[in-house]
């Protein structure tokens, strides 16, 4: 009798044990990838997009009168909010308009220790979609298909399937650039630019007149009217 209430204390607390760890485990967010969800979005940004040239990580005119440089992750969910709500509004009012061109610089720090590699993973590809001009593609269709920055989900799988949804987008082909120098060479110059911009966090801005200096955009004033002001006293 003795053995079989020991033996009964030791399951409870095995079991005790096993429920604890399933919650440390989901509070910190699972090493194993989610399935990816179903790709929205795309009609969406083919439409927001279409007809605006792009080179490499830049959206809009080179002879644009004012430049921006945007330093964001694609798995903050900040940057997601600009994205989907603020920045439909600057691409139609300012870089449809050829007044200004945007320059994105990527950053791969959101969700570094809850889903390791997501970030850079999503970079990667992302530049290697830039090297055939659809960057801005990916990264709005990105956005509209964010998940928590706490798990892992950003899978070849889920790659392909935005890439899928790009027209003009050779996916083979970006996949085999994700590896390249170039795309590792952006990542490391999009950072040491970010750490010297002084930022702690994203999305960030820099603003001035194309091809002269920049300045830092204020982070609490990052909103429509604040940059329609910035942009608007550069013109």
């Amino acid at each position: 009798m003795k053995n079989r209430a020991l033996i009964l204390i030791i399951a409870g607390v095995i079991v005790v044990l096993a429920v604890i760890a399933v919650i440390v485990i989901e509070s910190r967010g699972s090493s194993t990838p989610v399935t990816p969800a179903k790709i929205t979005g795309a009609a969406d940004v083919e439409k927001l997009l279409q007809g605006i040239p792009q080179q490499n990580t830049a959206l809009g005119q080179q002879n644009a009168p004012v430049t921006m440089v945007e330093f964001a992750d694609l798995k903050c969910p900040i940057c997601q909010k600009f994205s989907t709500t603020v920045l439909p509004e600057i691409i139609t009012n300012y870089v449809r308009t050829g007044k200004l061109r945007i320059i994105l610089q990527y950053q791969t720090f959101v969700g570094r220790q809850s889903a390791p590699g997501d970030s850079q993973h999503g970079a990667e590809f992302g530049l290697a979609a830039g090297m055939q001009n659809k960057l801005w593609d990916f990264t709005e269709l990105f956005y509209h298909n964010q998940q928590n920055e706490d798990k892992r989900y950003v899978t070849d799988d889920f790659l392909r399937k935005l890439g899928s949804q790009i027209p003009g987008l050779s996916v083979p082909q970006a996949f085999a650039e994700t590896g390249s120098s170039s795309v590792s060479q952006e990542i490391s110059s999009a950072q040491n630019a970010f750490k010297l911009t002084g930022f702690d966090g994203v999305p960030s801005f820099q603003i001035g007149k194309t091809n002269g200096p920049l300045t830092n955009i204020p982070a609490e004033t990052i909103d429509y009217g604040s940059l329609q002001k910035a942009i608007d006293n550069l013109l």
